[in-house]
């Protein structure tokens, strides 16, 4: 049982140390998201993870994250709107030119962003999701010395 804990005390000091506190500087993510009825398309990269079927389409970031979206309609006027991030445009998306947001994400947890402009008869469900993971790793740390104790 010594040994057990004698292993899981590095651990321990690992993730007590003050550059995972869970409010280090994160990295500067870009997105480009489209809107288009009655659903969202989001890109970094070359990577798409839109889903015609299946599921809303999803940003996955980290907490400290300096996130940009840069938005843009494809066919309608959209809106777009990260409620409980406070995250909305003021004016409508248009196919045109593409509106920038940049927001800090600074809350872990799953959140939805959605079309804020009625766009049709399917604009309720012109839903995706924004997934922010922890970067603080105490609590896994912990679950490993319980797991391992």
């Amino acid at each position: 049982m010594l040994v057990v804990y004698l292993l899981s005390l590095p651990l321990l000091l690992l993730v007590l140390s003050p550059a995972n506190d869970g409010d280090s500087q994160g990295r500067e993510r870009h997105f480009q998201v489209r809107g288009h009825q009655w659903a969202w398309e989001v890109q970094e990269g070359e990577q798409w993870n839109f889903k015609k079927e299946g599921g809303p389409a999803r940003i996955v970031i980290d907490k400290g994250d300096l996130v940009v979206l840069h938005l843009i309609s494809v066919d309608v006027a959209h809106g777009f709107s990260i409620p409980a991030y406070g995250v909305k445009v003021t004016e409508p998306l248009d196919h045109r030119y593409s509106v920038e947001l940049t927001f800090m994400a600074d809350q872990a947890g799953r959140f939805t962003f959605r079309c804020n402009l009625n766009c049709g008869n399917q604009h309720p469900y012109m839903v995706g999701v924004m997934v922010v993971r922890p970067n603080n790793l105490l609590p896994a740390g912990l679950l490993g010395v319980v797991v391992l104790g």
